[in-house]
């Protein structure tokens, strides 16, 4: 099923476990290339990107957990709050095949707040 954008969903679903699974096999700068690359492709056109919110958010977390591993935080960081934007009815949905879930992405970002403040605390000092 495509659209305007000429995304197809199932594949671009097929692409992300792949990149997600790179973490494990490749380590996380492959994870996040290949998650910054689907980005790339999804948000060509950003309009078309909330064709399918799900696979969005699932992608800037997958970013975004792959920059945390590399001790990139502010980035990751970043990633969640782009995600945020893809975060629709409370961010749950009760049948997705898309693996992360809207309060995935809160907790993510809060957690992840917490320590960015925490590290510029202690640069002020």
């Amino acid at each position: 099923p495509t659209r305007g954008s000429g995304v197809v969903w199932s594949d671009f679903a097929d692409a992300l476990y792949v990149a997600r699974s790179k973490l494990f096999v490749e380590g996380p700068g492959a994870a996040a290339a290949d998650a910054a690359a689907l980005l790339a492709r999804a948000t060509r056109r950003f309009s078309d990107a909330f064709e399918c919110l799900p696979a969005m958010v699932s992608t800037y977390f997958t970013l975004a957990r792959a920059l945390v591993l590399q001790g990139r935080l502010r980035r990751a960081l970043a990633s969640l709050q782009m995600g945020f934007i893809f975060v629709r009815d409370r961010g749950f949905s009760e049948c997705t095949p898309w693996p992360v879930q809207g309060w995935d992405m809160m907790l993510a970002g809060r957690m992840l707040t917490e320590r960015v403040r925490a590290l510029d605390d202690e640069s002020v000092l």
